[in-house]
């Protein structure tokens, strides 16, 4: 079983670098939500219009940026790019309408992107994970074998183990069973490791730790 990663996308802890905020009114689609191929249900978060404007924090630029959104920097897609990773369907461009406590000097902010990911057909290995859940929100979808439970809100977690037996490669993906969550391979962590991009966090699912 391969080793997968979570990738931190909400932190509204910004010692070092801004996290953000979606403006308000944000313009949000329910058509234009993935669904589950198998029972059809929306999955993830609502799709996201034009204008995607947001607001950092501060004038602290990391090539990931947290919080309301999951941003990435043109740095990050010009590498990306140039490599034979996979799961990033689209970069979609935000564009920064404010930045808190700028001053003259300070610098401005790069274009930022977010990401438009592949659904991998991986699974969570619900016999090895320790999770515990709170099932209210997922009893819609009790019959469906690739997206259960999503919708559930997980009250404990202790590990989390993901089956790579339908996994199809994908480097930076989600889970139809988890919904807006992005995991990621070995290889895309030791890719953002290796060109040193700022503000970038993980952790393997097997340490993930909730309670």
């Amino acid at each position: 079983m391969r080793d997968f990663y979570e990738i931190t996308t909400v932190s509204f802890f910004d010692e070092k670098f801004a996290y953000n905020e979606t403006t308000d009114p944000a313009n949000y689609s329910k058509p234009q939500c993935p669904r589950c191929p198998k029972c059809g249900r929306y999955l993830g978060k609502l799709y996201w219009l034009e204008p995607r404007r947001v607001i950092l924090s501060k004038p602290k630029y990391g090539d990931f940026v947290l919080g309301n959104n999951f941003l990435v920097s043109e740095k990050f897609k010009e590498a990306y790019e140039k490599t034979d990773l996979k799961g990033i369907k689209k970069f979609l461009p935000v564009e920064v309408a404010k930045v808190r406590y700028m001053r003259e000097k300070s610098p401005l902010p790069p274009q930022y992107y977010i990401l438009e990911l592949e659904y991998s057909f991986a699974r969570i290995d619900k016999e090895k994970s320790i999770i515990k859940w709170d099932m209210a929100g997922a009893e819609p979808n009790q019959a469906c074998s690739l997206c259960f439970p999503y919708g559930a809100i997980p009250k404990k977690i202790k590990g989390i183990y993901i089956d790579d037996s339908e996994w199809g490669g994908e480097d930076i993906f989600h889970l139809h069973e988890t919904g807006g969550v992005v995991y990621a391979s070995q290889k895309f962590v030791d890719f953002c490791l290796e060109k040193e991009f700022t503000n970038f966090k993980y952790v393997n699912t097997k340490d993930y730790v909730y309670s």
